[in-house]
């Protein structure tokens, strides 16, 4: 949950409802330095456990919910940093031109998956007329084998002028 709230605001709201238990609690878990968790176990049940007290991932403030945070913001602070680059260049130039750039590369990117395409297609085929090469040449070894054996067999049980 991400609540976006000026500090001042949510101060002046506290101090204009002082007597009001809800609006004290809801300040502090947004403005207060301790650990959300044990704002909000001693609000809702009074049990006052902490992000230590429990086997569980910590909230923001007991830091490890924090570096999480942190990381999404920097992977948030690059992209927006991308955006703007972009409209920077469209505010320098042309945005036709920028549009096209952006289409020439969509169409370079497309040509470079086709040729991939075909090279992939290509081995396939390779493998496929080798792996056929292969099938013959095992059928012939087959034959050969077998021809050589009845040849054997033959010699074996035909009778020599010794016996």
């Amino acid at each position: 949950m991400v609540v976006l709230a000026e500090r001042w605001s949510v101060e002046r709201r506290m101090k204009q409802e002082a007597d009001d238990m809800d609006v004290q609690a809801m300040g502090q878990f947004l403005i207060g330095s301790g650990c959300r968790r044990l704002l909000m176990s001693s609000y809702m049940d009074r049990a006052g456990v902490s992000c230590r007290d429990v086997d569980a991932l910590h909230c923001d403030r007991c830091s490890e919910g924090e570096q999480a945070w942190m990381e999404a913001q920097a992977t948030w602070s690059r992209e927006r940093e991308a955006v703007e680059s972009a409209f920077d260049e469209l505010r320098q130039g042309c945005a036709i031109r920028w549009v096209r750039g952006q289409e020439n590369l969509a169409v370079e990117e497309e040509s470079r998956a086709e040729s991939r395409a075909e090279r992939t297609a290509e081995r396939t085929a390779e493998r496929t007329a080798d792996d056929s090469s292969r099938a013959v040449e095992a059928a012939q070894d087959d034959v050969v084998q077998r021809m050589a054996r009845e040849l054997w067999a033959r010699r074996r049980h035909v009778p020599t002028e010794d016996s």
